[in-house]
């Protein structure tokens, strides 16, 4: 399933919404002002809430993606000379991301496998962050795994 973030990107403050082709909203990542703490909480179309990223402000961003109300897996991010490395570690499988995270041009495995890409389109109306999942039922996970892979790349580079 191919989604776009809207606006060129990624906004502080602002939702963070998925849209499908047709730029219908497939989910809506809002930030929870948690005194101390990083919250989004990732809902469907029909405001169910179906994902959620957890973490505490630190040096080296870490941040808890929750699925089903477990936690899935922790994203994290160090950042070398010249980009900002994506790590994603889990026990129900090993993640691997390769490409420039902070260019929003990268691809995720799982267990060796595509899992995912995310680019930059260009568009009418400007630039978009186009995420592709290789099966629908990733779809939710992967957006979070973006939205995650940003927020510690932003920290990072604060």
């Amino acid at each position: 399933m191919t989604l776009y973030i809207e606006n060129s990107g990624i906004v502080p403050e602002e939702d963070i919404v998925f849209c499908d082709g047709n730029g219908l909203p497939v989910f809506i990542f809002t930030e929870e002002n948690i005194e101390k703490r990083i919250c989004f909480e990732g809902k469907n179309a029909v405001g169910e809430t179906v994902i959620a990223i957890q973490g505490k402000p630190s040096l080296i961003p870490k941040l808890t993606v929750m699925f089903g109300g477990s936690p899935f897996c922790t994203v994290s991010s160090k950042f070398s000379f010249f980009a900002h490395e994506i790590k994603i570690e889990s026990p129900a499988a090993d993640f691997t991301v390769i490409g420039d995270c902070a260019g929003f041009d990268y691809a995720v495995y799982k267990d060796k496998k595509p899992f995912g890409k995310v680019e930059k389109k260009w568009f009418d109306a400007g630039i978009n962050i186009c995420m592709t999942s290789k099966k629908d039922e990733d779809t939710a996970l992967l957006a979070a795994i973006v939205v995650a892979a940003d927020e510690c790349v932003k920290r990072n580079s604060d």
